[in-house]
């Protein structure tokens, strides 16, 4: 169960990447171009890597509540991501290094989300 749900935890992310990259470039036409930007590849990684690491580790968590847990979470960093996205996309004058930026803030806000939506769950069981 556990590992089901971390493989599809990352296939979401890369969905969730790859489809907003492309929903963007549809959009925009200054958004550059998602299956020749190697930078999404990375990114996709990054967003994984925390759903992932939470599906695996487990307290003591009926698989009912790990599910709605991962799900909940899942949706909360999708909207985050959409929105920090499009910000980006219809930013008149983006930073060079914008990549190493969202990389850190996606990374670091997906572990937060997951961290919270798992330690409530927790404390009403």
């Amino acid at each position: 169960m556990k590992g089901v749900l971390a493989v599809c935890g990352a296939a979401g992310a890369f969905v969730l990447v790859y489809g907003t990259a492309v929903m963007l470039q549809l959009l925009f036409s200054s958004y550059p171009s998602a299956l020749r930007d190697p930078n999404l590849a990375i990114l996709a990684v990054i967003c994984a890597a925390p759903f992932a690491a939470g599906s695996l580790l487990t307290y003591r968590e009926t698989k009912g509540q790990l599910v709605f847990g991962m799900a909940v979470s899942a949706g909360l960093f999708a909207l985050l991501f959409i929105i920090i996205q499009l910000l980006i996309a219809t930013a008149a004058d983006p930073a060079e290094d914008i990549n190493r930026r969202l990389w850190i803030v996606l990374a670091v806000s997906a572990t937060m989300i997951i961290a919270a939506v798992r330690s409530a769950g927790a404390r009403e069981s």
